[in-house]
């Protein structure tokens, strides 16, 4: 994957999944954090982002994915315990091909990755403002996705996510 440390510093590329049902927001989370994000994975040294989402998908929901267009490219630096981190990452909005009764009919559910217990929950987009949900440019942004492609910078670098 790509991803690298300096130091007390680590980079990483992620590319992440907005999948959207009934004016709800999929949104995931390891078993023991409390901050939910969206669901997809890092990329892998020569992999374009689309097939990472296509991959991490197949990985952590058993499900196949169709990318339908690049939303945002963003650019963030935060605080984690004893790191600095500089992530970049590709949203793309992007649809399960299959009608799975699984992901689609139930509110929340889990899969296992890794001895990881990932947690998947559906989100009312009008109710994101009270999440704990990373990035937090997604409790404004959901219910007016770009038509082109946008590109969003963030440091919270002095701020620590618990």
């Amino acid at each position: 994957m790509i991803c690298f440390d300096r130091e007390d510093k680590r980079f990483y590329f992620r590319s992440a999944a907005i999948i959207l049902k009934d004016n709800k927001l999929l949104l995931n989370k390891l078993e023991q954090e409390e901050l939910w994000y969206l669901p997809g994975g890092r990329n892998e040294f020569f992999e374009f982002s689309t097939n990472t989402l296509e991959r991490e998908m197949k990985e952590e929901l058993n499900e196949l994915v169709e990318v339908e267009r690049l939303l945002w490219v963003s650019e963030a630096f935060f605080r984690h315990e004893d790191m600095r981190y500089h992530k970049l990452t590709f949203y793309y909005k992007a649809n399960i091909i299959n009608d799975s009764s699984y992901v689609f009919d139930n509110d929340e559910f889990f899969t296992i990755e890794e001895d990881n217990k990932i947690i998947f929950k559906w989100f009312d987009i009008d109710d994101l403002k009270n999440e704990n949900v990373y990035p937090p440019f997604l409790k404004n942004r959901m219910h007016d996705l770009p038509v082109a492609i946008e590109h969003i910078m963030h440091d919270d670098s002095q701020l620590e996510l618990k």
